[in-house]
């Protein structure tokens, strides 16, 4: 049993270091420059096959902002948190697999709803100060606007509002 338990945490562990390489792929996809060497092209060749099977998913897609390896990383942490949970405790339930899914499913959510709430006031402090002239404010109301509206619309079916306004509300 010893040696069952010594392979999961070596297989805990492989997955974490997998977790972290595909982590670090993510955060060099951001910088071309970084993308032009050997060891880019080997954390490519062995963390992309994971990552299209959830790039396939369109609905991890909402316009210009791609959650798939949000979920793709998460989804390697619930496994690296389950195998642990198991060599903790020394047995698998149906109860420790609902446990972590709850626990992923909760931190997703949270994680989510803070980024919102940070890109919801950036955007408010930048319309407020007069400077969002940028272009990239574009890609950022695309995705704000459409729950800015929802939240809003709770509160004002039948009434006119500004995006300011509606910002306001949201936050």
């Amino acid at each position: 049993m010893d040696l069952f338990f010594g392979l999961l945490r070596l297989l805990s562990f492989a997955i974490s270091i997998y977790s972290f390489l595909c982590l670090i792929r993510l955060l060099l996809s951001f910088s071309p420059s970084l993308q032009q060497n050997s060891f880019y092209a080997f954390l490519t060749s062995i963390c992309d096959p994971y990552l299209y099977l959830f790039r396939k998913l369109t609905f991890l897609r909402l316009n210009q902002l791609d959650f798939s390896p949000i979920i793709s990383l998460g989804l390697l942490y619930m496994l690296t948190q389950m195998l642990n949970t198991i060599i903790a405790i020394k047995r698998f339930s149906l109860g420790i697999l609902l446990s972590v899914i709850v626990n992923f499913a909760f931190s997703i959510v949270n994680s989510f709803l803070f980024f919102l709430i940070i890109i919801l006031a950036i955007r408010l402090i930048f319309l407020l100060l007069n400077k969002d002239t940028s272009s990239i404010w574009f890609s950022f109301d695309q995705f704000i606007k459409p729950i800015a509206d929802f939240i809003t619309k709770k509160f004002y079916k039948n009434s006119f509002y500004t995006f300011q306004k509606s910002l306001i509300i949201s936050l």
